[in-house]
């Protein structure tokens, strides 16, 4: 792995796959995502990852940009995120120096035209209109707005109420702001530029230094955002949100736990406890609520991590009518509550504990078929730990991170996250239990 900034702050980070292919794999991280933005201009973020495709100074019209990509034969993408937005390519190598110009351009010198912002505008409502319709992005931004509550990371990334008229913001995104957003932002020195590639370090340096990445003013006049470090609202208790959505005849659920923060180490040992619960057709979420009750197609662990917290969070989706009971026998609510209490009480044996690091071992090595891993990890990392000597590359973060880990770390950290004043639990879904019978499941257990 090797690094270089260049003297207008843009850096850049390379490693070579793991792989033999020709490929080349891009990621342009901008530092910016949704919780950098102000109450009036929420969601202006993935608009204007939206907008960047539209044309530039150069290529004028968004189908001029796409024939530019299209010609190579690459793959482009891009998402926003609440803390950053990225921009993504895989191409052949020996169109890297091409698709490399063609993002430059596209990243700093998008001309923002109005007509193509008020029709992209309503892209992206249609894109809300979509999400607005799924209970498990309604539950997603329930249990956050609780988790993360007093933060920005509280707050969706885009929704439909971002786009309509009210008292904090026009209907539609006001040109001028989202210019301006957009030059406070996409600026060099505000983003990692992370390749994978078979072709030299010393090749990429050369090609970058020819493009706007390297070429362009960089320098940015942005504060350092004390958001980001903003506190979280804790309570004493464990806190519950339900949310009626009629014409659905399944109940989405989460049970979540306040965590660490992306700096603590505990979360390498939390990803063997998610690993643990629901990594494989053999862990304790499936045998439990899948092989032993026949209760739902659907679970799973999910950890998330940022500056001021994080959550691990239990997702399952059942039928209504077997949240809190099976007939006569428990129902999924109850069975996740004794699966946790059962952690907390006991942790894990030394026989699942090799098994799941072996899954987890084997599971590294495959992933690294796709350079794109590795390309995501690098950029990822610098940009949010900001030392990329530091970095260890995804081909040894098993070994680094999870081989040493313990049965006993396990349990520390499973008692220390895994309590009641840290505990969330949302429903979403038509139909649901009252409000004081999921709090008497829930009251229920060992920890």
């Amino acid at each position: 792995m090797k690094h270089y900034t260049f003297s207008n702050g843009l850096r850049v980070i390379y490693e070579q796959p793991k792989n033999t292919l020709p490929l080349t794999s891009i990621y342009v991280y901008c530092d910016v995502g949704s919780i950098h933005e102000p109450d009036s201009m929420k969601g202006a973020a993935h608009f204007i990852e939206h907008c960047v495709f539209k044309g530039t100074k150069k290529l004028k019209k968004s189908i001029d940009l796409f024939k530019a990509y299209d010609r190579t034969g690459a793959n482009y993408n891009a998402f926003t995120e609440k803390r950053y937005t990225c921009y993504t390519i895989k191409c052949i190598d020996a169109y890297t120096g091409h698709c490399t110009e063609t993002l430059a351009d596209m990243l700093l010198h998008s001309r923002f035209p109005t007509a193509e912002i008020l029709a992209e505008e309503q892209v992206v409502v249609e894109e809300n209109i979509r999400i607005a319709d799924s209970p498990e992005d309604d539950l997603a931004n329930l249990t956050n707005s609780v988790l993360y509550s007093g933060t920005e990371f509280a707050k969706p990334i885009d929704t439909l109420d971002y786009h309509k008229s009210g008292r904090t913001r026009p209907k539609r995104f006001d040109r001028s702001s989202v210019v301006e957003m957009y030059n406070t932002y996409y600026r060099p020195d505000r983003m990692v530029f992370s390749i994978v590639s078979r072709i030299p370090f010393s090749v990429i340096v050369k090609m970058l230094k020819k493009t706007d990445f390297v070429l362009g003013d960089g320098h940015s006049i942005v504060p350092i955002q004390q958001i980001l470090m903003k506190p979280i609202e804790h309570t004493s208790t464990t806190q519950y949100k339900l949310m009626e959505k009629r014409g659905f005849s399944t109940i989405h659920l989460n049970v979540s736990f306040r965590t660490c923060s992306q700096y603590s180490p505990d979360k390498h040992i939390l990803s063997v406890v998610r690993s643990i619960l629901s990594g494989t057709m053999g862990s304790r979420l499936f045998m439990v609520l899948r092989e032993k009750n026949g209760l739902t197609y659907t679970s799973s662990a999910t950890t998330e991590y940022y500056e001021p917290g994080g959550d691990f969070t239990i997702y399952t989706e059942v039928d209504r009518r077997k949240i809190l009971k099976n007939g006569s026998k428990p129902g999924v609510l109850p069975l996740i509550m004794g699966i946790i209490g059962d952690l907390v009480k006991n942790g894990v044996s030394e026989e699942e504990l090799t098994r799941i690091k072996d899954n987890l071992q084997a599971k590294r090595a495959m992933a690294l078929e796709d350079s794109n891993v590795q390309t995501s990890h690098n950029g990822r990392d610098w940009l949010l730990y900001g030392d990329p000597d530091k970095i260890v590359p995804y081909a040894d973060m098993y070994s680094t991170y999870t081989a040493p880990i313990t049965r006993k770390q396990i349990l520390e950290v499973v008692r220390k996250y895994f309590v009641r004043a840290n505990m969330v639990v949302c429903m979403v879904g038509d139909g649901l239990p009252t409000l004081e019978s999921v709090k008497a499941v829930c009251d229920k257990g060992v920890f």
